[in-house]
């Protein structure tokens, strides 16, 4: 593990030296761990030489329609990511290749990072370059970004560093949660709008949650996390044994805890596929769109079975009359059956424990700042200064 956090380390802060002076206070790199880097950007670079980084990132859409040798006329100015306007895309003739501003600012945000050791910094700086370099262009290509080739860049070091076949050095893991739409809409009561809110946000949660859950298991960083949104994400993994096996245990694991919490409701589907480096360089006739499709029918192969296999380990779970069922009292927002002692009051009626956490987080939403995740329980946040 240590040298795999290394090699994850390394490979964020490589592009960074070449423009930032910050003393890391860093371990001396090894030549494997700067062999496993030189291979992975290269599969990052899909096989094609990296040149002189160019002045401005090229917006995708720009390229439309001229292929990617065509000469934009619009591009996003070097700056750091913001919500306005200024990070939009912009004639060339309006812009300055102030990249040298952009380095300056990161450097100071560098100096303000207290633990230069650990898997903390190294997310710390990789977050750091979200907000710089999501904007500068990257050796690539004029329409890749410098922070997805370095996030891309580092994943596949990672992985690069255990996998167990040279050929197909990768896994590609994609998950999706069934059952969303229903779940956030499917509500009968007038008082939907209540909840509604809280309760899309909560999905999000689940998530997040189980992509940081997927990620500790599998020992595996933030930027492993090729795509995370509307309830499916994707990882990017080292292909061995072990991986696979422990894929397989998750799957059991968060099927489980969502039935104890939503019955059949909510249900993920995760699967993966092996990536060979042959596809990321261009030299075989399959391509990675193939590989997408692959993953994406293994995926829904397990939602036409969904819970199979709880179904045959524990058939009466899934089948037999409950002792209570109609006896309950029913959510006034969902319909549905509220065990014993989850009751809370609502208005003119009664809710789940469950519907009052997410008609609070509803309204609570708007005032939040910050969220902090945390793997245990925080009972004060005492001291807490962000500048």
């Amino acid at each position: 593990m240590k040298q795999k956090e290394q090699i994850y380390r390394e490979a964020i802060l490589k592009h960074i030296r070449e423009h930032v002076d910050v003393s890391f206070g860093l371990l001396e790199t090894s030549t494997e761990v700067e062999t496993v880097i030189a291979r992975a950007e290269e599969l990052a670079a899909g096989g094609e030489s990296l040149s002189s980084r160019p002045s401005f990132l090229t917006p995708i859409t720009a390229l439309i329609g001229g292929g990617l040798n065509h000469s934009s006329q619009w591009v996003y100015a070097p700056q750091s990511l913001t919500l306005d306007r200024e990070s939009s895309p912009r004639n060339i003739s309006g812009c300055k290749s102030n990249q040298g501003e952009v380095w300056k600012e990161l450097q100071g945000e560098l100096n303000k990072i207290k633990d230069l050791t650990g898997n903390a910094f190294s997310e710390t700086v990789l977050n750091l370059l979200y907000k710089y370099a999501s904007l500068l262009p990257s050796p690539v290509a004029e329409d890749v970004s410098l922070y997805d080739y370095v996030k891309v860049s580092a994943a596949m070091a990672v992985a690069l560093s255990e996998a167990e076949d040279e050929e197909k050095p990768f896994l590609l893991i994609g998950a999706d949660i069934s059952g969303i739409q229903g779940y956030i809409y499917t509500i009968v009561s007038k008082f939907a709008a209540k909840n509604l809110k809280g309760r899309s946000y909560y999905l999000r949660l689940i998530t997040d949650a189980i992509v940081r859950y997927t990620l500790k298991e599998l020992q595996l960083f933030n930027a492993n996390v090729v795509y995370n949104s509307g309830g499916g994400f994707y990882l990017l993994a080292p292909n061995n044994a072990e991986t696979k096996e422990k894929v397989g245990r998750i799957c059991h694991t968060i099927e489980e805890r969502l039935f104890r919490q939503h019955s059949t409701l909510l249900y993920l589907a995760m699967d993966y596929v092996e990536v060979a480096c042959s596809v990321l360089l261009h030299q075989e006739d399959d391509d990675l769109g193939s590989l997408w499709k692959d993953l994406s029918d293994k995926r829904d192969k397990k939602k036409a079975a969904r819970f199979a296999e709880m179904i045959s380990a524990d058939y009466e779970r899934f089948f037999a009359p409950r002792e209570k069922s109609g006896m309950l009292a029913h959510d006034a927002i969902t319909g549905e059956e509220i065990d014993k002692g989850e009751e809370r009051s609502f208005e003119d009626g009664k809710i789940s424990a469950l519907s009052k956490m997410q008609i609070d987080l509803g309204k609570r939403l708007h005032d939040f700042d910050i969220i902090v995740v945390s793997e245990t329980a925080i009972d004060k946040l005492e001291g807490l200064h962000i500048e």
